[in-house]
């Protein structure tokens, strides 16, 4: 079994002794190629029985070192024979990738009457325009969204810059699909209808 590097862990540890509770057994752990063991405090929220000698154990994100690390568990009072030895690879943390670092645009329009008074409560409604669409490291939902004009007939929409997408705006029978280009600069606002 494989561990990441620096997040909570469970394992299970086969002991072979049924019901011990956390203050009948004690738990040692050791990071390969370390000399010495270290004691890890059993409480009932980090040891749990699952049934037929079999335990669940938490570790802290702080245990859970590369390379690896060594769990060894014995009833108390057993001296240091172990009962249980169970070694565990740990490997990195991948970087997780936050929706922050995803490029994105803001799309923005008015949709006025002709005579120049703004429509409100117009839909504006924006899908993907292919399938398995990933930006950034990041899937990309298929749903649609959908924003309205305000009292002015202004709408905008934060979406992921460089995404082929497909715009409608059924009040006005406007229908494209386009690549959503960078904006001008970070927070400045692209024109919809100027695409």
């Amino acid at each position: 079994m494989q561990l990441i590097e620096g997040r909570h862990a469970s394992v299970d540890v086969v002991l072979g002794v049924e019901a011990l509770r956390s203050e009948q057994a004690v738990c040692r752990i050791k990071r390969a190629g370390a000399a010495s063991w270290r004691e890890k405090e059993l409480t009932p929220a980090n040891w749990q029985d699952a049934g037929f000698g079999v335990y669940l154990l938490s570790l802290e994100p702080a245990e859970v070192e590369r390379p690896g690390i060594a769990v060894m568990v014995s009833p108390a009072g057993d001296g240091d024979s172990p009962r249980a030895l169970h070694a565990f690879e740990v490997v990195a943390a991948v970087p997780r990738v936050e929706a922050t670092s995803i490029p994105r645009t803001i799309l923005c329009g008015h949709i006025l009457t002709l005579d120049q008074r703004g429509k409100p409560k117009m839909a504006v409604i924006v899908r993907p325009g292919q399938q398995g669409l990933v930006v950034g490291g990041v899937g990309i939902s298929t749903e649609q969204v959908s924003v309205e004009t305000d009292e002015n007939g202004y709408f905008e929409f934060t979406t992921v810059s460089g995404a082929l997408v497909h715009v409608q705006v059924p009040g006005i029978g406007y229908a494209k699909q386009f690549i959503v280009p960078p904006p001008p600069a970070p927070g400045v606002t692209v024109r919809l209808f100027s695409l």
